[in-house]
């Protein structure tokens, strides 16, 4: 009889799904047209030093302080914290009745000078007191002549008034002809009731020093200083020799200075050893002397653009000043100025630019990293750089993938952010945003910056400020007056309730297979975890909108390890390498699917090194 041949029964082709190259979060693109190497949805995640996701350390109590904290530095090994009102040195209160908003501040030589909107404050590490308690004394005239029928009191300008100081000295040249006068003129009348200091020089090239009352008169009316007995002519010819200090009430000139909020150290050469302030009017700063930060020139001023603007901070791009202002004019919102000095030896910053771009909108948040310094816009981060091309300076967009939840929650303009190694942290409401400036990539969704940093967010922090510790940690302070620090191998967060677990997740994006309008029918998952002492995920698949759990691994993903021992999740396995588990799944016939690897318990670490899925296509999609 005759055999009849049927074929071969047709093969069910096995498709894989892998992802085992991860980058950061996608916040601002739709989730059908994210990258696989991107997450979604991910808080809570960072990544290692070979770049794969991991759970994120937890913050624990460092300090508290009565008061939300405003402000904190080092200086010399010691920590100064500026919290409500008060201002503390390693937690001994040395200062108070200082203004509760966050304050700036900024190192000099051996002190720090801080800027809180209502008293400008000195810091030596040892205690912290108004900066005017050390203003500098300028010598505003000198050769000047004493009062002679026929005689001008003349002199030579010398010095400006000091803004943040009431004294200053003028020096007074007797000549022979002028040996028997006893009136001297100062440039400035109305004295206040401080005491009026002189100094004459003797036979000797010393100096007597001359008591008020006794040796002299003052008529702080009109600011004639009337000697007992005239000093006489000068023993060294053509040199000075009456020195007169006085001090007035110069009105308004004190607050120019006190009432200013942002600061930057900054002089010409890259050096930073001068200071430039503003705040205290829209769009007018004020610069220090080189090396005196108490010596602010009440001719030490620049008004930027024009009244209806307003200075929102300060960046140093390729050694020049850069001035943030807003709102821009025809899109200028970045003044640059230069280190300059005029024909009379007047130090001055002209301007010697001006960059169109996004205007910057939060004071503090601007932070150098590596090669550019970055801002906070409306729109997002950006960083001012130069093309390739021309080498023309422009400002550029570095957070395309964050642009869109920044712009959700809103309040850009109150954010801070700080530098914590290779990352620009944002902190916005109860989130932070990191971006990591070591990791560059291509978007098409912002063509005209060059390159777009990988971000990850934190939850569930309320961070106020942020800094960098000398260790290397990130740390914060909230409004509570809690000072916090994330801790290397620590997986929970400081609660006033206790410790509270860290959620935290990886989320697929949705797998739609070769062909989108196929049925797909999952059978297999797999998951590659790093190796953590207490370690304990779940797998979670997205039906309907709804998260339901697929499969949970425990110590099967954990090792033993004396200092992580834990009897819940006991395990005497000792191999400390990456871990792979799978589970057997039956969903059937769905267009895509969206999976998620979760880790919420307390205590419990987690870290994804690969995913993947085996599945089948077959058939049209129906719904």
């Amino acid at each position: 009889m005759k055999q009849i041949d049927f074929g071969d029964a047709p093969t069910i082709r096995k498709n894989v799904f892998l992802v085992d190259a991860f980058r950061g979060v996608d916040l601002s693109s739709a989730p059908s047209s994210i990258d696989n190497s991107r997450s979604p949805d991910a808080p809570n995640m960072i990544a290692d030093l070979l770049g794969k996701p991991i759970k994120r350390n937890g913050f624990g109590l460092v300090t508290k302080y009565p008061g939300r904290i405003n402000g904190r530095w080092e200086l010399d090994g010691h920590e100064i914290i500026h919290a409500g009102t008060k201002f503390y040195i390693d937690g001994t209160q040395c200062w108070a009745g200082g203004n509760d908003e966050k304050s700036v501040g900024q190192i000099i030589g051996t002190n720090l000078y801080i800027f809180d909107g209502l008293c400008a404050l000195k810091c030596d590490g040892n205690d912290i007191y108004p900066i005017s308690y050390d203003a500098y004394v300028p010598t505003v005239t000198i050769s000047r002549n004493p009062i002679a029928e026929n005689i001008m009191a003349g002199g030579t300008a010398f010095e400006d008034v000091n803004l943040i100081g009431r004294k200053w000295t003028e020096r007074f040249t007797v000549t022979e002809a002028l040996a028997a006068a006893t009136q001297f003129q100062l440039s400035f009348a109305n004295l206040d009731n401080n005491p009026v200091t002189v100094l004459v020089l003797n036979q000797n090239g010393g100096f007597d020093e001359k008591k008020e009352g006794t040796d002299f008169s003052v008529n702080r009316e009109t600011g004639i200083i009337t000697f007992t007995v005239a000093p006489g002519k000068t023993p060294l010819t053509g040199e000075d020799n009456v020195y007169i200090t006085a001090s007035r009430d110069w009105g308004d000139y004190p607050d120019r200075i006190n009432l200013c909020n942002k600061a930057i150290a900054y002089n010409s050469a890259g050096t930073q050893n001068r200071l430039f302030v503003s705040g205290s009017g829209k769009n007018t700063d004020y610069f220090s002397m080189a090396d005196k930060p108490e010596y602010f020139p009440d001719l030490n001023y620049s008004a930027i653009g024009n009244e209806n603007n307003r200075i929102i901070g300060y960046s140093v791009v390729k050694g020049l000043l850069a001035t943030h202002i807003a709102p821009a004019d025809d899109g200028r919102s970045i003044i640059m100025r230069k280190y300059s000095l005029t024909e009379d030896k007047r130090e001055t910053f002209p301007v010697t630019d001006v960059l169109q771009g996004e205007e910057a909108v939060s004071p503090r948040s601007f932070v150098y990293m590596e090669t550019e310094p970055l801002f906070l816009t409306e729109r997002g981060v950006y960083a001012v750089t130069a093309a390739t091309v021309d080498g023309a300076m422009y400002t550029q967009n570095r957070s395309y993938y964050i642009n869109e939840a920044l712009k959700e929650k809103g309040g850009i303009a109150e954010c801070e952010a700080a530098r914590w190694q290779k990352y620009y942290v944002i902190a916005q409401g109860d989130r932070l945003y990191l971006l990591d400036t070591s990791q560059k990539s291509y978007s098409r969704g912002e063509p005209y910056s060059s390159y777009q940093y990988e971000c990850y967010l934190w939850t569930g922090i309320n961070a106020r400020i942020l800094w960098e510790d000398g260790s290397g940690n990130l740390c914060f302070g909230d409004e509570k007056g809690n000072i916090c620090k994330f801790i290397p191998g620590v997986y929970h967060d400081y609660s006033e309730d206790g410790n509270k677990a860290i959620v935290a997740y990886w989320t697929i994006p949705d797998m739609d297979g070769n062909l989108f309008w196929r049925n797909k029918t999952i059978r297999t998952a797999a998951i590659q975890a790093a190796p953590f002492p207490q370690n304990k995920l779940r797998l979670e698949y997205k039906k309907n909108g709804v998260w339901t759990t697929l499969k949970e691994w425990g110590s099967k993903l954990g090792f033993f390890q004396w200092s992580a021992l834990s009897w819940s999740n006991f395990t005497w396995h000792a191999n400390a390498e990456h871990k792979t588990v799978t589970a057997k799944i039956k969903i059937k016939k769905v267009d895509k699917a969206g999976f998620r690897v979760v880790c919420d318990e307390i205590d419990k670490a987690f870290g994804l090194y690969a995913f993947s899925l085996e599945y089948v296509e077959s058939g049209r999609y129906k719904k």
